[in-house]
């Protein structure tokens, strides 16, 4: 909820109030999505294109599942961690060991999640390798 605190400056016979306002706290980010690699390698790791964390005034728990997150560019991580406004964040994942067949990593940003999907290449395109 917003809360106000107001303040009166007096000085000799003249006042003035001052009102402050705070914003709610806001750990729910907008919508993201990382998209989708198609083609791959059998069995190779993966890596998103980053999304950039927007929506949030606080800290953000972070978790992935089915592959690794890194934030801002860090080394990347499966633990559980926190994002703030504007920091970047890419996954990652291995591919599965058929042809034509996909793997979902996902990543849950304050209870909201984005998906990364990775398909590996069909027989066809494993063929002019």
């Amino acid at each position: 909820p917003l809360a106000t605190t107001t303040a009166t400056l007096s000085i000799d016979t003249v006042s003035a109030a001052f009102s402050v306002t705070t914003q709610a706290i806001d750990s729910t980010p907008d919508a993201f999505s990382f998209g989708s690699a198609s083609g791959a390698r059998l069995g190779t790791v993966v890596e998103s294109a980053p999304i950039v964390v927007s929506g949030i005034n606080v800290y953000a728990r972070i978790s992935v599942t089915s592959g690794e997150y890194s934030v801002n560019g860090a080394a990347f991580t499966s633990s559980p961690g926190l994002v703030r406004n504007g920091d970047s964040v890419r996954v990652r994942g291995r591919a599965a060991l058929l042809l034509n067949t996909a793997r979902t990593v996902t990543a849950t940003i304050g209870g909201v999640s984005g998906s990364y999907v990775i398909t590996t290449r069909r027989l066809l395109e494993r063929a002019q390798d």
